[in-house]
């Protein structure tokens, strides 16, 4: 793995890794098989148990094979034709040929952890328990020495506090990615219904003032749904300001505020004070066992959301409808924003 260690920072410093994972799109054939053995997803037909090439380098002829896995679902031909679009420039530039995977839930990301299947960087988003998980089960390479030896460039480039999330134990295992790592947090809405009652949001930004509009539009439409799961089996984008420090073990209770004491969420007064609220808001009866995703496109009425830059078209695009987005919370910043979706070498 050392050999490889400084193509591999070199690909995400180049961001070669993000444009490729964006770029293979949502299409609906996963690239790995039941039984975690990823299919074929780079240029010339090679597998993910292909034997790594490590010992090459750019400009001798020689040239590493190096297997990502991304995150979410893409063909696996469109995979192949990122790939090898990435390695017609890696292959000269720096010797690499990039393989892609995608597709992988967690429990086939655990299989092929276990069983020593070749991945070279993979990003962890689907992983069971996230970051903290995969460290415990000792499955991510300790990156303090190899950072500032084969990827200083990333550190010129990543704050300190953001780099200091993706830490545990005082070890560092994932440097974060260059994404949105702020969000504020409150309800999208669908507006056809907003409209239809003569609502308006304009102004609105306590949950008091949500709950008197569930009431309205409960009262229009019983049948519906005021409030749905954001994502199947009774997921909810969190919209209560803590930081969970990555496992929710322990937490700190408000981020807007200064204390550092960690402690039990459960036992809070906020955690109480928002149980009670949301047995009174009307939520799906069913949320927890549904297996269904964007309901907002069905009956429901409005979700708990996290908002950042686009996420109203990309609700829009989810549900087939018209979404307003209403801020409850102001933007922040919190360890799992900044530690999740990134990527980790594997041991």
């Amino acid at each position: 793995m050392t050999k490889l260690a400084k193509r591999i920072f070199t690909v995400l410093l180049a961001g070669l890794l993000t444009a490729s994972m964006a770029a293979c799109g949502n299409g609906g054939d996963s690239s790995s098989t039941a039984e975690g053995s990823s299919t074929t997803s780079a240029a010339g037909g090679e597998s993910s148990t292909a034997a790594s090439s490590d010992t090459g380098s750019a400009g001798n002829g020689e040239v590493s094979h190096v297997v990502v896995w991304g995150t979410g679902n893409a063909d696996t031909a469109d995979c192949t034709a990122v790939a090898e679009a990435v390695s017609a420039i890696t292959r000269d530039a720096i010797g690499v040929e990039v393989e892609l995977v995608r597709g992988q839930d967690g429990e086939q990301i655990n299989l092929a952890l276990t069983s020593g299947e070749q991945i070279d960087l993979l990003n962890y988003n689907s992983a069971s328990g996230g970051l903290p998980a995969l460290v415990r089960n000792q499955y991510a390479t300790a990156l303090d020495d190899l950072l500032p030896e084969y990827g200083s460039e990333i550190l010129d480039v990543i704050n300190e506090e953001d780099l200091a999330a993706c830490t545990i134990g005082g070890t560092l295992y994932a440097p974060p990615t260059m994404k949105d790592n702020r969000r504020a947090a409150g309800m999208a809405m669908r507006q056809d219904i907003l409209d239809e009652l003569g609502i308006s949001v304009e102004g609105v930004d306590t949950f008091d003032e949500i709950h008197e509009i569930l009431l309205q539009v409960h009262e229009a439409y019983p049948d519906m749904y005021c409030i749905v799961p954001s994502w199947q089996q009774g997921g909810m984008q969190n919209v209560m300001p803590y930081d969970s420090l990555g496992d929710s073990l322990g937490v700190l209770e408000n981020l807007f505020e200064d204390s550092t004491e960690v402690v039990n969420l459960y036992a809070t007064d906020t955690y109480r004070e928002f149980v009670e609220m949301m047995y009174q808001c009307l939520l799906m009866p069913d949320a927890a066992t549904t297996t269904e995703n964007n309901l907002l496109s069905g009956n429901g009425f409005a979700m708990f959301e996290n908002i950042k830059p686009g996420k109203e078209v990309e609700d829009e695009k989810n549900n087939n409808c018209d979404i307003t987005l209403v801020t409850l919370v102001d933007t922040y910043s919190y360890t799992d924003v900044v530690q999740t979706n990134n990527f980790i070498i594997p041991h």
